[in-house]
């Protein structure tokens, strides 16, 4: 559906331009936010808060964010969006006079081991609807549906988790396209929305949500018993997706939910993440491999 991405300049790179295709192709078949009163055969969206986890953020990069955040409640419904930045550590003062400007609060939380469990819970904990959409202050949202895709899996009564794929952005470097043409990015795009099977194992585990750009129910997660923090830095999106399979909900991958990431790791940090999750994985392998494999290998 022409007009539907909002970054199609991130597209242009060779490798990059199935994937946008394929992405509007599938926006074009919607899918619409279920309606509310089906008798009456409206659609009514139910309330969503987009919850963005800032870890000392610039503020051009949190008001980029907002500004793809608006466009995309526009196309929702925008007196049912709402949008709360949790951030830890110093914030930056254009990153308030921005979110101000554009009714976006922004509440603070003090630093812990795994600092995105932190963010996620305590933004769940603020968060007016139970249904949030959450991603990070260096991402920039693929496509103005974005939103009607996340209430379109939140409403349903099995529902354990959505989420998208981190997509490349501006300063993407070499390793991360080489990584997310390796390992099949544009197949997996092509493909669609996939539901996660519950059988998964060590290996199988991969791809078991991703809290850059997921979908969550706060009731849920609350029943779940929340995300872990005693995982470190990361891995605790994946758990949750795990523990949201145990318990007999759904877990769906779907592409219309990814987004940009505009920071680029480059190869030392990418090589040393590797290394580091691939020891911590000795106990939860299939999470670690989820975590470096999606955030920062392009998928």
């Amino acid at each position: 559906m022409p007009g539907e991405l909002l970054h199609p300049e991130y597209f242009k790179a060779p490798f990059d331009m199935g994937i946008g295709r394929s992405l509007e192709r599938q926006l074009a078949t919607g899918p619409d936010t279920p309606p509310e009163n089906p008798a009456q055969g409206r659609y009514a969206p139910p309330e969503l808060t987009v919850l963005i986890q800032s870890i000392n953020d610039q503020p051009g990069e949190i008001g980029a964010l907002l500004d793809d955040v608006e466009q995309a409640a526009l196309a929702y419904g925008q007196t049912r969006v709402k949008k709360l930045i949790v951030a830890t550590g110093p914030i930056w003062r254009g990153t308030r006079e921005r979110a101000r400007y554009q009714q976006a609060e922004v509440i603070t939380t003090d630093i812990a081991p795994d600092l995105r469990s932190r963010l996620i819970r305590t933004g769940l904990e603020a968060a007016e609807s139970d249904i949030v959409f959450t991603t990070v202050g260096h991402a920039q949202l693929t496509n103005r549906r974005i939103l009607a895709t996340a209430a379109h899996y939140a409403v349903r009564p099995d529902f354990g988790g959505a989420f998208g794929l981190p997509l490349r952005g501006r300063h993407a470097t070499l390793p991360e396209w080489a990584g997310a043409r390796a390992l099949g990015l544009d197949v997996r795009f092509s493909r669609g929305p996939k539901q996660i099977s519950p059988k998964v194992g060590a290996v199988g585990g991969i791809g078991l949500m991703g809290a850059d750009c997921s979908v969550l129910r706060h009731s849920v997660v609350k029943e779940l018993g929340g995300f872990d923090e005693s995982f470190g830095f990361g891995g605790a999106d994946g758990n949750f997706g795990h523990l949201a399979l145990e318990a007999g909900l759904t877990v769906t991958r779907d592409p219309r939910l990814s987004v940009h990431h505009t920071d680029g790791l480059g190869a030392r940090e990418s090589l040393r993440l590797v290394r580091a999750w691939s020891q911590m994985g000795e106990n939860r392998p299939f999470i670690y491999e989820d975590w470096v494999w999606h955030h920062h290998l392009g998928l």
